[in-house]
C-alpha cells in the first residue's frame, strides 16, 4: 500500500497546466544526471534510457499541438500531451529521489520506473491513433503560430487614445481651470472601462503638463502604504534608493516638504479602499495654487470619502461607434480593414459589451488570425452576451489561444522570454510602463481583472500561489498545505518561525518578499525543497549557499559570507545576484567555471584573483558589478570571457591603467565602466574594437579627444551616457561620420564642459538628448535646429543658455520643419506644445516661493525679487538658508521667532530639528 499511496500524494500536488518546454528541460538535464549519478542510477539505467528514448520519439508530436493547438483534434491532443507532460515530472522526482534525497524506499522506485515505462508506451500509442485521425482530417489553424524568432512589435508608448474625446475635455478643464483649492479629479466606474487608460491620457496631456511644476504617480493595487510613498517621491525627486531605508513615516514627512514648493499634479491610481486614502491624504497640503489629485476607483464608497470641490466623474460605457474604432486601431493600425470584413468587425465590436478592456482582449486575439471571414466569424460565435457582465469570460477567452511554446535551440532564454513578452503586448493582455532608454521593456504591468484571473487560474492549476505569513492567522494557504509548483510569500509579521508542510516538497520556485527569515527558516528551506528551481531570498540575509539544490537555476540573496568553492556543486545555476553586507569579496575561480553560469550580479561588487587560472570561453553572458585593481586582470577576463553580452564593472584605480587599452569582447552589447570616485585628471583608457556595441555609459572618467575619437567610432552605438565626466580644455568635439547610429545622449554632471562642437551631419537619428547638472556648457549646438529625427529635448539645472538655445530649437523644429511632436522639458517641469509654446515654470517657481515669504522679511523679499531673474530654486534655497541663520544669531531662541522661520524652511532636511522645535 506504500507506493500507491506515494504516487497518488505525488501526482495530486503536480502543476494541472501544461508545459510542452519542460520536456526538453528533462532531457536537456537526463545525460548529466547520468553522468553524475551513475552509481545511484545503476539499478534502474535500463529503464530510464527507455523511458528516454519514448520520450524524444515523443518530440514531434508535442511540437504539432504547439504548432496546431486550435485544431479539431486540439481536446484529445491536450489530454494526451498532459499526461506526457505528467509522466516527466514524475520521472524528475524519481530521479532526484533515487539520487539525491533518498526519501522513497529503492523497491518502490524500482516499481514506479517499470510502471511509468509501460504508461508512456501506452500514452505514444494513444498519439500513433492520434496521427492517423489528424490525417484524416484537414484541421483548420486559426491562428498564426509564434516562434521566438518573430518576435512582435510593440505598440507606440504615446499612442492615440480611441474614445471618451468629451470625457478628456471636461476633465482637462476640471485639471486646468478648477478651483485654487486643492481638489480630487475622481474617475470610477466598473473593471475594464479604461479609467486608468483615460487617467494617464489625462496626466501626460501637454496643456496639462504645462500647467504643473510637479507631477507624480502610483498605482494602488493592494501594495503597501511605503511602495506607494516610494513611488511618488521617486517621480517628485528623481531618487529612488536612497529613500528605501526610511520608514513609511520618514517617507511621508519627506513627500509632504517635497510637495510644499509649487503647484503640483498626483495621480493615484486603483485606490480600492478609503484607508488607502487615509494613508497618503495627509502628504498632499493645499497652499491655494491650484494642485490636483486625479483618482480612480471601482469603488463608490472611496469617490465619496476623498472628495472635495469637484463631482466625481461616472465614467460612461464606450458607444458602439468608440468600440470599431477602438478594434479597427487595434488589429489593423494605420492599415484599412478589407471590405468583406468590415460587417463581421462591427459585430465582434458589438458584442464586446461597450467595454474597452473586452475591445482590447478580442483585438489581441483577432491580429494573430488569419485575416478571413471564416476565422473571424469563430471569435464571434464565441462572444455571447455574457461578455458585458463577467469579463472573465473574455479574459479566458484570450487565454485559451495563447500559443504553446516550445524551446527554440538557435535562441538564448532571455531572448526567448523577450519574444514571450512581446507576444503579451501585442496581445493586449501586457502594457508597457517604462522603457529603457534604448527601447527595451524595463517594466510592464496587467490590468486588475487579468491580475485576479492570473491569481485564480494559477493557483486552480497547482502553479503558483501567493500567501502571507502571520502569526495572527493559522487558516492561510500556507498552513493547510495546499500544493502549488511555485511560491511567493509575503510576510508583514516577520520573524515568527513557521513550519514548513511536508505536501510542499516538489515546490519549484520559492521568492519572499518584506520579510528577515531566521536562520533556522533558512536552513528548513535548503533542506526541504530539493526541487527548486529558482530561489530568491533577497529580502534576508543568510548565511547558507544552497550547495545541494542541484537543480537550481537562479538563486538571489543577501549574505555577510564568502562564495564558497562548493558552489560549483549547482550544477545547473544559470543566474547568481548577490548581495554582499559585509564588505568586498573575492570571487572563487572555480565561479568561472560553472558551464551554465551565464548571469552574474554581486551588486555590493567583487574582486577577481587569479584570474589567470581562468579558463578559456568562459560562460558568463552578464557581468555586474567586478570591481578591478590591476588592468592585468581586466584584460585576462575580457580575454576569457568572449560570450559577455553585458559588462558593469568598477575600477578602483585609473593609475596603473595609464597607455593600456581594453579589448571588448566581440558580442558585447552593453558596457557600463565607473571610475574612481575622485577624478584624477589622468587619462583613463577606452578601447574602440567592439563592433557590435549598443549601448555605453561611462562615470568618472577624464576623457581626452582621442578617447572621445574612439568612442565617436563606434558604428552600432545607439546609446551613450557620459555621467561625471571632465574633458580636456573644456572642449567635446563630435566630428562628421561619429557614432551614427546613436538615438539617445545623456550627459549627467558633466560640469567641466563648457564649449561643444557638433558636426553639422554628426548624429543623423538623434532622437533623445538630455543634458543635467551640466553648469557650465553654454549652448546646445545648433545643428540640432535642422534635426529631424529628435522627440524630445530634456535640460535639467544647466544654464539659461542651454535653456534658451533649447528653445530656439523648438522654435525652428515646429515652425520651419513642422515638428510639433518635439517634446522640450526645462528642469523636470517646463514643457514645449505647439499651443502655448514653451513654459519655463523655474522662474514661476523662484516667484511663487518669494511670495509666500512672511511680513518679517519683508526687507529680504524685496532684495529678493530684484535679483530673482538671475536664480534657480537651487539658488535660492542657498539664500533663505543663509538669511534663515543670520536671523537665529540675531534674535536667539525666541519661540515666535523659531515659528515664522519654520513657515520658510519647512522642506528643508538640514533644519528638521528646528522645525521639530517649532512644532512642539
Amino acid at each position: 500500500m506504500v507506493y500507491p499511496i506515494i504516487r497518488k500524494k505525488f501526482q495530486s500536488n503536480l502543476p494541472k497546466i501544461h508545459g510542452l518546454g519542460y520536456v526538453d528541460f528533462l532531457l536537456n538535464n537526463f545525460k548529466e544526471f547520468q553522468r553524475r549519478y551513475s552509481d545511484s542510477l545503476a539499478s534502474v539505467m535500463n529503464q530510464l534510457q527507455i523511458i528516454q528514448k519514448e520520450l524524444e520519439s515523443s518530440q514531434p508530436f508535442l511540437k504539432a499541438i504547439a504548432e496546431e493547438q486550435h485544431s479539431d483534434l486540439s481536446k484529445i491532443q491536450h489530454n494526451t500531451d498532459t499526461q506526457l507532460i505528467g509522466k516527466a515530472y514524475e520521472v524528475e522526482y524519481i530521479v532526484a529521489a533515487t539520487c539525491i534525497s533518498k526519501e522513497v524506499p529503492v523497491w518502490c522506485l524500482k516499481r514506479w520506473f517499470s510502471d511509468i515505462v509501460e504508461e508512456i508506451k501506452d500514452i505514444r500509442a494513444e498519439t500513433e491513433n492520434i496521427e492517423e485521425k489528424k490525417g484524416n482530417e484537414g484541421a483548420m489553424n486559426t491562428v498564426t503560430t509564434h516562434t521566438s524568432s518573430n518576435l512582435a512589435r510593440t505598440p507606440k508608448m504615446n499612442e492615440e487614445i480611441v474614445g471618451f474625446k468629451d470625457v478628456i475635455g471636461k476633465l482637462r478643464n476640471q485639471l486646468i481651470k478648477g478651483t485654487k483649492k486643492r481638489d480630487v479629479i475622481a474617475i470610477v466606474g466598473m473593471p475594464g472601462l479604461g479609467k486608468t487608460t483615460l487617467a494617464n491620457r489625462l496626466y501626460c496631456d501637454r496643456l496639462v503638463v504645462s500647467h504643473f511644476e510637479i507631477r507624480a504617480q502610483c498605482c494602488v493595487s493592494q501594495v503597501s502604504c511605503k511602495d506607494l510613498l516610494l513611488a511618488i517621491l521617486r517621480d517628485v525627486t528623481g531618487e529612488d534608493s536612497k529613500f528605501r531605508a526610511n520608514s513609511t513615516a520618514e517617507l511621508a514627512d519627506k513627500l509632504r516638504k517635497a510637495l510644499y514648493f509649487g503647484r503640483y499634479l498626483i495621480l493615484v491610481d486603483d485606490v480600492w479602499e478609503t484607508s488607502v486614502w487615509d494613508d497618503l491624504v495627509g502628504c498632499f497640503h493645499d497652499a491655494n495654487e491650484g494642485s490636483k489629485i486625479i483618482l480612480t476607483t471601482r469603488n463608490h464608497d472611496v469617490v465619496n470619502y476623498a472628495r472635495y470641490k469637484s463631482e466625481p466623474h461616472l465614467l460612461r460605457m464606450f458607444r458602439n461607434d468608440e468600440s470599431w474604432k477602438l478594434l479597427r486601431k487595434k488589429v489593423f493600425g494605420e492599415e484599412s480593414c478589407s471590405t468583406d470584413l468590415m460587417e463581421i468587425e462591427q459585430q465582434i465590436a458589438k458584442k464586446c459589451g461597450q467595454l474597452p478592456l473586452s475591445v482590447a482582449l478580442v483585438a489581441g486575439i483577432l491580429e494573430k488570425m488569419e485575416r478571413k471571414e471564416e476565422c473571424w466569424k469563430q471569435v464571434a460565435n464565441n462572444l455571447g452576451p455574457h461578455i458585458h457582465r463577467d469579463s472573465r469570460a473574455i479574459i479566458e477567452h484570450s487565454y485559451l489561444n495563447l500559443p504553446y511554446h516550445l524551446s527554440c535551440e538557435s535562441k538564448s532564454l532571455e531572448d526567448i522570454a523577450v519574444g514571450y513578452l512581446d507576444n503579451l503586448i501585442r496581445r493586449n493582455l501586457v502594457t508597457v510602463a517604462r522603457r529603457s532608454s534604448g527601447g527595451k521593456v524595463n517594466a510592464c504591468h496587467v490590468h486588475d481583472l487579468l491580475h485576479d484571473f492570473c491569481k485564480e487560474r494559477s493557483k486552480e492549476e497547482n502553479l503558483l500561489l501567493l500567501t502571507r505569513w502571520d502569526k495572527n492567522d493559522s487558516t492561510d494557504a500556507y498552513s493547510q498545505g495546499h500544493p502549488a509548483h511555485r511560491l511567493s510569500i509575503s510576510d508583514e509579521n516577520s520573524g515568527h518561525n513557521r513550519e514548513l508542510s511536508s505536501s510542499w516538497s516538489i515546490v519549484g520556485s520559492i521568492i519572499l518578499h518584506n520579510q528577515c527569515l531566521s536562520n533556522f527558516q533558512v536552513y528548513d528551506i535548503l533542506h526541504s525543497f530539493k526541487f527548486l528551481k529558482v530561489l530568491d531570498l533577497k529580502s534576508t540575509t543568510t548565511r547558507s549557499y544552497p550547495i545541494e539544490l542541484v537543480y537550481l537555476r537562479y538563486f538571489a540573496a543577501a549574505t555577510k559570507k564568502s562564495i564558497p568553492s562548493s558552489i560549483a556543486n549547482l550544477w545547473n545555476l544559470e543566474t547568481l545576484i548577490l548581495e554582499n553586507r559585509h564588505g568586498g569579496w573575492s570571487l572563487p575561480v572555480i565561479l568561472w567555471k560553472m558551464v551554465k553560469l551565464r548571469h552574474l550580479n554581486t551588486r555590493e561588487g567583487f574582486v577577481t584573483e587569479n584570474a589567470e587560472e581562468l579558463q578559456e570561453n568562459t560562460s558568463p553572458e552578464t557581468l555586474s558589478i567586478a570591481q578591478f585593481f590591476s588592468v592585468k586582470d581586466v584584460k585576462l577576463v575580457l580575454e576569457k570571457t568572449p560570450n559577455l553580452r553585458k559588462l558593469s564593472c568598477e575600477l578602483k584605480s585609473v593609475d596603473n591603467f595609464k597607455d593600456h587599452e581594453l579589448t571588448l569582447p566581440p558580442r558585447l552589447e552593453t558596457f557600463n565602466i565607473h571610475g574612481p570616485l575622485v577624478i584624477s585628471g589622468k587619462a583613463s583608457p577606452f578601447c574602440i574594437s567592439a563592433p557590435n556595441l549598443k549601448n555605453l555609459k561611462i562615470t568618472t572618467f577624464h576623457l581626452v579627444p582621442c578617447h572621445l575619437s574612439n568612442i565617436g567610432l563606434l558604428q552600432n552605438l545607439q546609446v551613450l551616457k557620459l555621467y561625471c565626466i571632465t574633458f580636456d580644455n573644456e572642449e567635446w568635439e563630435v566630428r562628421e561620420g561619429e557614432i551614427p547610429q546613436l538615438r539617445f545622449l545623456k550627459l549627467n554632471l558633466c560640469g567641466s564642459v563648457s564649449e561643444w562642437i557638433v558636426s553639422d551631419d554628426a548624429f543623423p537619428i538623434l532622437e533623445c538628448l538630455f543634458l543635467r547638472f551640466c553648469k557650465n556648457l553654454q549652448e546646445i549646438p545648433s545643428c540640432f535646429q535642422d534635426n529631424s529625427s529628435l522627440t524630445s529635448i530634456e535640460v535639467d539645472h544647466c544654464n539659461k543658455s542651454v535653456a534658451k538655445s533649447a528653445r530656439d530649437i523648438w522654435k525652428i523644429q515646429v515652425e520651419d520643419y513642422q515638428n510639433s511632436g518635439l517634446q522640450v522639458l526645462i528642469n523636470g517641469r517646463g514643457y514645449v506644445n505647439s499651443d502655448s509654446g514653451l513654459i519655463v515654470n523655474e522662474a514661476f517657481q523662484v516667484a511663487a516661493t518669494i511670495e509666500k515669504l512672511p511680513p518679517l522679511w519683508k526687507d529680504f523679499k524685496n532684495y529678493l525679487k530684484h535679483k530673482q531673474k538671475e536664480m534657480i530654486v537651487e539658488d535660492l534655497i542657498v539664500r533663505l538658508r543663509i538669511e534663515e541663520d543670520n536671523k537665529a544669531a540675531e534674535r536667539g531662541s525666541k519661540e515666535n521667532s523659531i515659528m515664522n522661520r519654520a513657515n520658510i524652511v519647512e522642506g528643508r532636511p538640514n533644519n528638521s530639528k528646528k522645525r521639530k522645535k517649532a512644532g512642539q
